[in-house]
């Protein structure tokens, strides 16, 4: 009897957390395709969650559970910190999703001493933020390095600000 109610509990964990990111998702108007990143991530760590638990109730000791715990823990800090990786590309777009001010059509400047970049939000992916240039070229820029430079708004949505 435990066990299904932990399932139920899972599921129904899982179907709040889903309906609380698409209501932050409408209200800060994000893209289709930026939700659908976020919820598969969101699902991907939620898997982890329930094979930990599983792992736990099928009798893994405590310690073994708290190295593995740990050692995620130390996969996910190395991914905040390593510039290239994967792993702080996706971490820093679930970051994005719900603290980066900006939206697609946005009019942005990202400041790196001489070489900055201007131009205007068309996507925000899962690996990289795609701009376009005044001059009609594309742009695509890591979202680690967006989330760790200086970022100024133009212009909102075409409108000047």
């Amino acid at each position: 009897m435990l066990p299904i109610a932990g399932v139920v509990f899972a599921l129904l964990s899982r179907a709040s957390l889903r309906r609380l990111v698409k209501s932050s998702a409408i209200k800060k108007a994000v893209n289709e395709k930026r939700l659908y990143y976020v919820l598969r991530s969101i699902d991907g760590l939620f898997i982890i969650g329930c094979f930990i638990v599983f792992l736990t109730y099928a009798g893994l000791d405590v310690d073994d559970l708290g190295v593995f715990l740990g050692s995620i823990i130390a996969v996910l800090g190395v991914s905040l910190f390593a510039q290239w990786s994967i792993l702080s590309n996706a971490t820093a777009s679930i970051l994005i999703f719900f603290f980066f001010p900006y939206r697609v059509g946005d009019s942005i400047t990202i400041l790196d001493s001489e070489n900055s970049v201007h131009g205007t939000i068309k996507e925000i992916a899962l690996f990289h933020v795609i701009l376009s240039s005044e001059n009609g070229s594309t742009i695509t820029f890591p979202t680690s390095l967006i989330f760790q430079k200086a970022v100024t708004v133009n212009a909102k949505h075409g409108s000047e600000v």
